[in-house]
């Protein structure tokens, strides 16, 4: 092994425990809320609106938009595809307006 593998090794183990924190947040911690928001702005007649989440997975880390955020974000992508959320109808975006915490915006256009 040489130390660019040993580098690259350890990088792609934390992205892929990001990504896979990132699906996890929104199709296990965050499913309830999701099918509640959704099912709200349906009822209203909303075809444009957001969804905020605020994730505990590094939020520090995630809020410095590096590649960290980069797999968390594209683990949400992944999960919201599987629930066939294509990408023309959800955007997602971090959300760093209050400087204590750290949110996720799901902005929808149905």
């Amino acid at each position: 092994m040489s130390l660019r593998t040993d580098y690259t090794d350890a990088f792609d183990v934390v992205m892929n425990a990001a990504r896979t924190a990132g699906n996890d947040f929104l199709l296990v911690t965050s499913a309830v809320t999701i099918a509640a928001e959704l099912a709200a702005a349906s009822a209203a007649g909303k075809k444009i609106f957001t969804i905020t989440l605020a994730p505990t997975y590094d939020p520090a880390d995630l809020k410095l938009l590096g590649p960290k955020w980069l797999a968390f974000k594209s683990g949400m992508e992944e999960a919201l595809y599987s629930e066939d959320v294509i990408s023309s109808e959800v955007s997602v975006a971090e959300n760093c307006g209050d400087v204590s915490t750290f949110q996720v915006d799901l902005n929808f256009t149905f």
